[in-house]
C-alpha cells in the first residue's frame, strides 16, 4: 500500500481536501479539521494510476490548490 503524507500549515478549523485529475474528475474527498494551525493528512495513492493531480484545500478562509504526482 503507497501513501503520501500531506502537511499544509496556516489553517483553522474545518477542512474539505479534494483531489482531482488533470481532467478535473475529482478522485477522493476528505473532510477533515486543522490541529494547531496545520493540516495533516495520510493520503492513500495506492489505487490511483501514475501522473499528475490536484489537491485542493479548502474552507471559509482559504482555497489552496497543491500539485501531487503518483510516480
Amino acid at each position: 500500500e503507497s501513501t503520501t503524507k500531506l502537511k499544509v500549515q496556516g489553517i483553522e478549523g474545518e477542512v474539505k481536501i479534494t483531489i482531482s485529475d488533470v481532467q478535473g474528475r475529482i478522485i477522493n474527498t476528505i473532510n477533515t479539521k486543522a490541529n494547531n494551525n496545520m493540516v495533516e493528512e495520510t493520503i492513500n495513492v495506492s489505487n490511483m494510476a501514475k501522473g499528475v493531480y490536484y489537491v485542493r484545500l479548502q474552507n471559509d478562509q482559504i482555497s489552496r490548490t497543491q500539485k501531487l504526482i503518483v510516480k
